[in-house]
């Protein structure tokens, strides 16, 4: 990792912290920024795909994924901006979506490594497991929308946590004579 990319990953946990004490700070419209917040994620997620696709992966193998990927993911934006003044059942199901499939990936990627005797199969089995009950938690508090934020907010300062951390790693670098 470059030192502009952990420098990168640093601003960009100590801004997902920003959010989560903005979040858990705003009175009873948090649900309602969340959900600006998700689809402003998305769609920057979206148009970075976009803009790497167009830059360095049409030449790339299987670079009509990352283009397909950003499509979908832009839309996803651009429909959940459409939608957040409507319904809280969309933005519920969006959590909980992205919490199962993360989790189901997380634990076939840590049964996988564990078959392959690798050494970081601990923490992504565990990243699984969290991940499916926050998915199984979303489905319980479905109907209180504070206790909903609360769970994103964990989930986020989960993901900044590790974000900065990484950016502390060291990494090895391998050269070829």
């Amino acid at each position: 990792m470059t030192k502009w990319q952990r420098i990168r990953n640093i601003i960009i946990g100590l801004v997902m912290l920003f959010f989560v004490v903005s979040l858990i700070s705003l009175p009873d419209d948090n649900f309602e920024f969340l959900a600006w917040v998700l689809a402003v994620f998305l769609l920057l997620t979206g148009i970075k795909y976009l803009f790497y696709y167009f830059t360095m992966a049409r030449f790339m193998v299987s670079g009509k994924a990352i283009l397909f990927l950003g499509v979908i993911i832009l839309d996803l934006g651009v429909f959940t901006i459409s939608i957040t003044d409507e319904s809280k059942l969309i933005i519920i199901s969006y959590l909980l979506g992205i919490h199962a499939f993360s989790g189901i990936l997380n634990l076939l990627k840590g049964i996988s490594e564990l078959r392959s005797h690798t050494v970081g199969w601990k923490l992504d089995l565990i990243q699984g497991i969290g991940n499916l009950l926050m998915a199984v938690s979303c489905i319980v508090f479905r109907n209180s929308t504070h206790i909903l934020v609360y769970l994103y907010c964990a989930g986020l300062t989960y993901s900044a946590i590790m974000r900065i951390t990484s950016a502390f790693r060291r990494s090895a670098i391998v050269y070829i004579p």
